[in-house]
């Protein structure tokens, strides 16, 4: 779900019809209210189009291109659809990412080794094949290590990062 560029992973792509008045003053309005949060993209850009779709194959074309409509995309694959005519759940996702601020480079590295990198482990470990005298647990993040991880996380830093909890 990744797009080309860093910068690009982190915007909101707005899908529009940008022959379409209506479109057009949505667009202008979130361009001036939320500027590099956003890309617009013509929905008649079809080497866009393409690209989006790819890295979120399970948004339909249908979704996105519409004449007179507008569609948005989250950095998380997550879209919204019919836009141009239901837009507060685009203003109000925007509004919240304006308020974001990123961790400290030192503070990202320091969470990934002191808890991802351990978790990580932790899951391949318990992705082996185990001798058939060993605990019987089917859920690699319902063993000790890995529960003791994420409490000591939430302890510290009131979160934990959970990367591969769904199979």
């Amino acid at each position: 779900h990744q797009a080309d560029t860093p910068a690009a992973s982190k915007t909101v792509t707005l899908v529009l019809d940008m022959r379409d008045q209506r479109c057009l003053d949505l667009m202008a309005n979130v361009c001036m209210l939320f500027g590099d949060l956003v890309r617009c993209i013509d929905f008649c850009d079809h080497g866009q189009v393409s690209a989006l779709l790819a890295a979120n194959p399970e948004i339909t074309p249908e979704e996105l291109c519409r004449r007179g409509g507008a569609a948005a995309v989250l950095p998380e694959g997550v879209y919204f659809s019919d836009v141009e005519q239901h837009s507060k759940m685009l203003f109000y996702e925007l509004s919240y990412r304006q308020q974001l601020s990123q961790p400290s480079a030192t503070f990202a590295a320091y969470i990934d080794s002191a808890y991802l990198e351990p978790l990580v482990s932790l899951r391949d470990a318990f992705s082996q094949p185990k001798p058939p005298c060993s605990p019987s647990t089917t859920l690699w993040w319902d063993i000790p290590d890995v529960l003791s991880l994420l409490a000591s996380s939430l302890e510290a830093h009131k979160f934990a990062l959970l990367d591969g909890f769904l199979p």
